[in-house]
């Protein structure tokens, strides 16, 4: 059987083919259609399956049948606009634990682990953040329930012995109680902040070389204004600053100075640092403009209420 190659967005199979060329080609447009949106997506391309999306699939699918590229961009802007945000694993549904953990998770985790039944093994484990990605070659099967095709391995380590596992999210979710909560629910919560603002760090580390540029694009400005916000929540943490500085890389530059006007919400010193490109002197009023724009994006964001 010929390998077969995987357009997906946000975690959803949106095409499928044999041709490499054609599924990268797809991958392109669709990233194009939504480079001036203020939506945030996550697209892949990959040779792992996924869950479909049907109105996606069906669209695209019917463009190349038809050697039609223009239809993918003509009809599905609008579905890529009003897709969910895909930090948040509970737009997907809330995890419910597991009543009776199978077998394997248990004979798993308490080989790792320093106590010797299950109840309290599921406690010894914290999460850091430390998520590998499917392209990586140190990516691996759960390895707790032996689950493939994953997207995202999470680390977490054991706070007693030191050993660590590379897990999938449900696993986490569903089985553990992570160290500094006392409930499923607690650990649910505090897995979900971990793991988003990790995902906010990679997104900003994808778009800061764009900071670099002489002029940007709005919709790359909005995209780290909701990102900033997102990882930060309502109240700005000078602390939290000062770490993401350092996580990025960035201290002392012109970049860390429009973060922190980001964070800050300081738009009017940040109009000084920042040009936008394909508005410039075109709209007198933008920065006021861009005012009520963010206040609206930021309302909106399912990442934001995290």
């Amino acid at each position: 059987m010929d390998l077969m190659w995987f357009v997906h967005v946000n975690h959803k199979k949106v095409f499928e083919s044999e041709d490499k060329e054609t599924a990268e080609e797809v991958l392109k447009i669709l990233k194009n259609i939504n480079s001036d949106s203020d939506n945030i997506i996550q697209f892949a391309l990959t040779t792992r399956d996924a869950p479909i999306d049907g109105k996606l699939y069906k669209k695209i699918m019917k463009a190349i049948k038809e050697f039609n590229m223009g239809l993918i961009e003509e009809e599905i802007g609008e579905l890529l606009k009003g897709l969910p945000s895909p930090l948040n694993p509970r737009v997907y549904g809330k995890t419910e634990p597991s009543i009776e953990p199978p077998k394997n998770v248990v004979k798993n985790l308490l080989a790792a682990s320093q106590a010797k039944d299950f109840e309290r093994a599921k406690r010894e484990w914290e999460f850091r953040g430390e998520i590998i990605e499917e392209t990586s070659p140190d990516f691996s099967n759960c390895q707790l329930c032996g689950q493939a095709n994953l997207e995202t391995n999470c680390i977490i380590h054991n706070i007693y012995n030191g050993n660590s596992l590379k897990v999938g999210n449900i696993c986490v979710r569903r089985f553990l109680i992570i160290n500094r909560s006392s409930s499923i629910e607690e650990s649910q919560d505090l897995f979900d902040a971990i793991y988003n603002r990790s995902v906010y760090v990679k997104m900003l580390q994808r778009l800061i070389p764009s900071l670099a540029d002489e002029v940007i694009s709005e919709s790359t400005l909005l995209k780290l204004i909701d990102i900033c916000k997102s990882y930060f929540g309502e109240t700005f943490d000078e602390g939290k600053f000062k770490e993401l500085i350092s996580i990025l890389n960035v201290g002392g530059t012109h970049i860390e100075k429009i973060l922190y006007c980001i964070a800050t919400d300081d738009l009017k010193s940040l109009r000084h640092l920042v040009k936008v490109k394909q508005l410039k002197d075109k709209v007198p009023n933008y920065w006021g403009k861009m005012r009520a724009r963010v206040t609206t994006t930021l309302s909106r964001s399912g990442a934001y209420r995290v």
